[in-house]
């Protein structure tokens, strides 16, 4: 997610605000995906373009989208009906330092999310519809999962309610961002939100972040709570060692463009073991 949203939902008298963020953006799901779809193995790129034309909407605007163009679909689904599916783009891990009573992740989350598509894609029994969508929820919240903004909550005598990933963890005035959130979601400024990249620039990208960050996506970790787990470790070890309120140094931006290029890598990797995965057990 990039930047803090908010959907207005009207209903008889009165107004029900809903505070969404994205996580990294375009350019970063695009990555993720181009970076998970050179590992995939053809068996996998035949069968999973199949499934994704089957949400491709009639005359729409922008065509059929291509598997890495889809990484960034979820995000565009922000209709007041399509509100439920809002928590899949994180999870919530609460901690606290000065003993604020934590509250739990919601039931509907990141983790949830990409397992529940894992079973929808291995199942025998679901729609081709239904497949093409969770294969597009697995595109983009694998991304997700790992910025590591979208696995934490900081619960404080400030945000008794928790700080929503750092949405509420305020910033001085910078170049980037104005929450500690936004600053991850920005790449520290690595992923500039309104530069356009063209295929080709997108691919010659990712191959510089995969040569920088090797992956062999047949030696990884497979499971979403781990690496939400490890998102959240570097969210309270690294993300929340800036003050609230600061202004981050040149030192504390360079460490997050590093580690959020190194999450990119590790997440395309991993998105490409499990869609590999999946293909090796479905027709």
């Amino acid at each position: 997610m990039l930047d803090v949203k908010r959907i207005i939902l009207c209903l008889g008298m009165g107004c029900l605000i809903f505070a969404n963020a994205y996580a990294w953006n375009s350019v970063g799901h695009r990555l993720v995906a181009q970076i998970a779809y050179d590992k995939l193995s053809p068996r996998a790129i035949s069968i999973f373009n199949r499934y994704n034309r089957y949400v491709d909407q009639p005359n729409s605007k922008y065509g059929p989208r291509t598997l890495v163009g889809s990484a960034a679909w979820l995000d565009s689904q922000r209709r007041a009906d399509q509100l439920w599916m809002q928590p899949m783009h994180y999870i919530n891990i609460p901690f606290s330092r000065d003993n604020t009573p934590l509250l739990p992740p919601k039931k509907l989350n990141a983790v949830v999310s990409i397992e529940q598509a894992r079973q929808v894609l291995e199942s025998s029994m679901a729609s081709d519809y239904d497949k093409g969508f969770y294969l597009r929820v697995l595109l983009h919240v694998v991304g997700d999962i790992h910025q590591p903004m979208h696995s934490v909550s900081l619960y404080s005598a400030r945000t008794r309610n928790g700080d929503k990933g750092g949405n509420m963890y305020h910033l001085k005035n910078n170049p980037v961002a104005d929450n500690l959130h936004a600053y991850w979601d920005r790449g520290g400024g690595s992923l500039i939100r309104n530069k356009a990249y063209s295929v080709s620039a997108l691919r010659r990208r990712a191959k510089l972040i995969e040569k920088r960050w090797p992956c062999d996506a047949q030696n990884v970790s497979l499971s979403a709570q781990n690496w939400a787990d490890e998102s959240f470790q570097i969210a309270v070890n690294q993300a929340y060692q800036l003050p609230y309120g600061q202004k981050p140094s040149g030192m504390y931006q360079k460490q997050v463009k590093q580690t959020s290029e190194q999450r990119l890598a590790l997440a395309g990797c991993r998105l490409a073991a499990v869609l590999n995965d999946i293909a090796v057990k479905v027709g």
